[in-house]
């Protein structure tokens, strides 16, 4: 029933994208889940590292970056931290990132197209 109900809100588009059309008599509804979550406050919670994860197998991971050495770099880490418990990474980003991403003992892939394009920088 709510399947019907959302195709009739929503169509996709010839170009991917999807166009909604809610009717007016629609009434706006509190997202207000009562979760009870509180910012800047303190926990008790282990830190993360403490938790006990499943063992997973080693998974083969490519991370997409398309942007500045700023948008690259935090996916260095990621990467690293993600060999650390045996995963195979590689970075896939622009040509110029290439000695950065490879000096971090991470894979790299290039990326095609002019990184200012691909970024939406003018």
């Amino acid at each position: 029933m709510q399947l019907k109900w959302v195709n009739r809100l929503a169509t996709v588009q010839n170009d991917g994208t999807v166009q909604f059309e809610v009717p007016g008599d629609i009434k706006p509804q509190s997202l207000d889940f009562g979760t009870g979550v509180v910012y800047n406050g303190t926990t008790t919670d282990e830190p993360v590292d403490a938790i006990v994860i499943p063992d997973l197998p080693p998974l083969q991971i490519v991370m997409l970056i398309v942007g500045t050495r700023g948008d690259v770099q935090p996916f260095v880490a990621i990467g690293k931290r993600l060999q650390e418990f045996g995963h195979r990474v590689r970075l896939a980003t622009h040509s110029n990132f290439k000695e950065f991403v490879l000096a971090a003992g991470l894979e790299f892939f290039p990326l095609g197209g002019d990184p200012k394009v691909l970024a939406g920088c003018k």
